[in-house]
């Protein structure tokens, strides 16, 4: 419900609340999707993980809802001239989380503690995995965009 132009206002917590709402009976199966995504991009440091990057897909407005698969998702703070936060609050901050942050915002989704490291554990291995193969591209490596990239995501919160 809300504009373009206020994308950028509002937090993970808002997200999570209106998949919880418009999600219903399958808030349940939603919500841990929903917890993998702003995790994939908080650890991929996309500050533009904005309001409308995240939507719900129906056949019927009146039927049951899921969430629209991942979209959009970019590493923009190997950019200098933006300001390396995330797009939206988490914790009543606008800085990206460390694991332990985001822990605790999968536990208040309704996720167990082992669901919740199990899944941060699975996109850790994914990104390594993605990482080591594009060494191999020289679109990656030849201009140190590999690098930027790896600093980025590596750094500390």
């Amino acid at each position: 419900g809300r504009s373009a132009a206020r994308k950028y206002e509002g937090s993970y917590e808002m997200v999570a609340k209106a998949v919880s709402i418009y999600t219903a009976e399958a808030a349940a199966r939603e919500l841990p999707r929903l917890f993998a995504r702003v995790a994939l991009s908080c650890k991929l440091r996309d500050g533009d993980a904005h309001l409308k990057n995240f939507g719900l897909l129906y056949e019927h407005p009146a039927g049951p809802r899921r969430l629209a698969p991942v979209y959009d998702v970019v590493c923009t703070d190997i950019y200098p001239e933006l300001d390396g936060k995330p797009a939206l609050k988490l914790n009543q901050r606008k800085r990206f989380p460390d694991d332990r942050e985001l822990m605790e915002f999968g536990q208040r989704l309704g996720l167990v503690k082992d669901e919740a490291q199990t899944l941060l554990n699975r996109l850790d291995t994914a990104i390594d995995a993605v990482l080591a193969r594009l060494a191999g591209d020289d679109r990656f490596t030849g201009d140190g965009l590999l690098g930027r990239i790896r600093a980025a995501i590596y750094r500390e919160s």
